[in-house]
């Protein structure tokens, strides 16, 4: 979350001064003169030497994901990079909402599963029962916790880390898990349709626009799906036609593409299908933070069966000696 907070001071910061009249490279030094989280990126930002904001954003890709590059670059080109800022900024808040939300709901299970596993250890500590000591037997207590907490987070991060191939292989592997699927599916085809519809909307042409959104999608395997389509529009085929071979994308949103395409009207068809995608990615977002919720809780009761168990049995059978 630290480096979302730092992008989204420094995108509105840069907005503001814009919407002055200062340049870029100006309202990039006065980010970096500023206190708050946004100063070290502007500083990245200004020393890769580049005049525009999107070029810098592209020589520090592990700062600014390829999608806010990529509308950046489009708020450039249409000579609203103020407005473009803007709804980075939108996206980026109601993104560190939710983070900041499922954190705190998570705090209540996982601070009463240390607690759970502070009494059991402490009551086989007193009671005798410990073998390895009161501190070695909570560490050794908390390793499952953390474990099963930590691993279903952390290792696709970890796997996505390894190269490109391994990145493509774990989102594709997420597009098919069941349930989770369909979340993953949803948020990736609303990224890739405002991206594409704000683009064309910023008066890039299809070609252009088509290739950069597809070589710049978070998802490795959706994007890898488009690759195709790029080149058969690049071709010089219909986009909606060619959108329809496509693996991943429903074929109601292919055909009404295709309508929107013939119509004349693709970028505002594009940006209702994001919206759509992006109320349905809402709604599996949803049931994803309360199976994590979920997932969490049960995890508690589990610290919270072993310590009630755990310390009845060795007293009582300690009252019964007696």
């Amino acid at each position: 979350m630290p480096g979302l907070v730092a992008r989204m001071q420094l995108w509105q910061q840069v907005a503001l001064t814009l919407k002055s009249g200062l340049t870029v490279d100006k309202a990039l030094a006065q980010a970096a003169a500023a206190p708050g989280p946004g100063a070290g990126l502007a500083r990245r930002l200004r020393a890769t030497g580049e005049a525009t904001l999107a070029g810098a954003a592209a020589r520090c890709p592990a700062a600014v994901p390829p999608i806010e590059e990529a509308v950046l670059r489009a708020g450039e080109q249409s000579g609203k990079l103020p407005e473009a800022l803007l709804v980075l900024v939108e996206r980026l808040r109601l993104r560190r909402e939710r983070l900041a939300r499922l954190l705190l709901r998570l705090a209540y299970p996982v601070c009463i599963a240390h607690l759970c596993a502070v009494v059991g250890s402490f009551s086989q500590g007193a009671a005798g029962g410990a073998k390895h000591g009161l501190w070695p037997g909570l560490v050794l207590a908390l390793l499952p916790l953390y474990a099963l907490a930590g691993a279903p987070f952390l290792l696709p991060a970890l796997l996505r880390r390894a190269g490109p191939a391994a990145a493509a292989a774990v989102d594709a592997f997420m597009l098919r898990v069941p349930f989770l699927g369909r979340g993953a599916l949803w948020e990736a085809e609303a990224e890739f349709f405002w991206l594409l519809g704000t683009m064309l909307q910023a008066g890039i042409g299809l070609r252009e626009a088509l290739g950069f959104s597809a070589a710049r999608a978070s998802n490795r395997a959706f994007g890898a799906a488009l690759e195709p389509v790029a080149a058969a529009v690049m071709r010089g085929e219909p986009f909606g036609e060619t959108l329809a071979r496509a693996p991943y994308l429903s074929a109601q949103a292919a055909a009404r593409i295709a309508t929107a395409e013939a119509a004349g009207a693709l970028p505002e068809a594009l940006l209702l299908l994001a919206e759509e995608a992006k109320a349905l990615s809402g709604m599996g977002r949803t049931g994803l933070d309360g199976a994590i919720m979920g997932w969490f809780y049960l995890l508690m009761a589990g610290y919270a069966m072993w310590a009630i168990l755990g310390f009845w049995s060795r007293y009582f059978g300690e009252i019964l000696r007696l």
